[in-house]
């Protein structure tokens, strides 16, 4: 076993709740109806948020995941002690010292985004992309939540791009730009940079799914992504600032999603879903020291409900740097699950 398999320790393991955030003196995290904050490891703040009617049935994990119950994005703005969540096309401000205070700022012509997949800009503004499933020209909006004013915005410098949606939206602290990541079949795939004016300066990609992906490792002279396709094989790509061109680094075994570095290390969830491209029977978390040459760090099985239950799923996620966490979905024995982990200090 590599070194590197044994940098995380396992802290906490918690049921039926997903974590949104996660360090040592802030932790976030949902049920099926509440949204809880925790300060300082002393008694939780709940917030009642159910969102629509049928979330009050989701009585058990079958349930919940047919109406996806558990759906919440959080997005914490912490030096204004101020919480924006997306819950069933709804967008909430709520405060984290009077957790009554909840009220709506807008609503989406959509359900919510994938996890973690907003950005919060210098300028500190909350920004994040249309995910809903009609491909079309001009739906592409970006929403843009200023919490100063504490209201809400869209934006439709994309609104001549076809595609089915914005996967993710991440700022490139490098070049100083925005990079979003659009989906999801051939001719729909592109990255858009742009400057913090939300001007389009690049676009890259000619649609296809080499270009498709959810999230971006930044370096000086390159930017890594991993492809997001079920429909032919996944590469890692790295993409050179200077050319313009593209360098398929190794295979991975099906559509990669989230990546996070805690520590020295880089970690890269690969979900299950059906599709050519997809070589496993569930979901995979890849471990890497520079991002380019990937190991196997956790495997599991895709349960045996079918698609319409959820694909298998690792959501992966770091709020500090220092700890990990993991949500289970679909996976057989972990389904419902929630992981925290932390660095392991006999590594540093």
């Amino acid at each position: 076993m590599s070194i590197i398999s044994n940098s995380l320790l396992l802290k906490h393991e918690f049921g039926n709740i997903k974590t949104h955030y996660y360090s040592d003196k802030l932790f976030i995290y949902t049920d099926c109806r509440n949204i809880y904050i925790q300060e300082n490891g002393v008694a939780c703040k709940k917030v009642n948020l159910v969102g629509r009617w049928w979330h009050y049935m989701a009585i058990n994990r079958f349930i919940a995941r047919l109406f996806r119950s558990d759906q919440y994005n959080i997005m914490p703005v912490l030096n204004m002690r101020l919480i924006y969540v997306i819950r069933d096309g709804v967008v909430y401000q709520l405060s984290i010292d009077s957790v009554s205070n909840v009220k709506s700022i807008g609503k989406l012509p959509f359900r919510g985004i994938m996890h973690n997949s907003h950005c919060i800009l210098p300028n500190g503004h909350i920004i994040f992309g249309y995910y809903g499933n009609v491909t079309n020209h001009g739906n592409l909006f970006l929403f843009i939540i200023d919490p100063f004013s504490q209201t809400m915005f869209q934006s439709e410098v994309l609104k001549d791009i076809k595609g089915k949606h914005i996967h993710s939206i991440r700022w490139d602290s490098i070049s100083k730009t925005i990079w979003i990541c659009t989906g999801d079949m051939d001719s729909e795939c592109y990255i858009i940079i742009l400057n913090e004016s939300l001007e389009i300066l690049e676009i890259l990609g000619d649609g296809s799914q080499s270009y498709r992906t959810c999230d971006f490792i930044f370096q000086k002279d390159s930017v890594i992504w991993a492809m997001d396709s079920p429909l032919e094989q996944s590469y890692i790509v790295k993409y050179n600032r200077k050319t313009g061109g593209l360098t398929y680094l190794m295979k991975i075994n099906g559509p990669g999603w989230h990546t996070v570095k805690v520590g020295d290390y880089y970690y890269l969830s690969i979900i299950f879903e059906p599709g050519f491209g997809v070589k496993v029977l569930g979901p995979q978390i890849l471990i890497s020291s520079d991002a380019e040459k990937w190991e196997l760090y956790k495997g599991y099985t895709k349960d045996w409900l079918p698609s319409i239950f959820k694909f298998g799923v690792c959501e992966i996620g770091t709020s500090d740097g220092v700890h990990f966490y993991i949500n289970h979905q679909a996976n057989l024995g972990k389904d419902g699950v929630s992981e925290i982990y932390g660095l392991n200090v006999m590594d540093y």
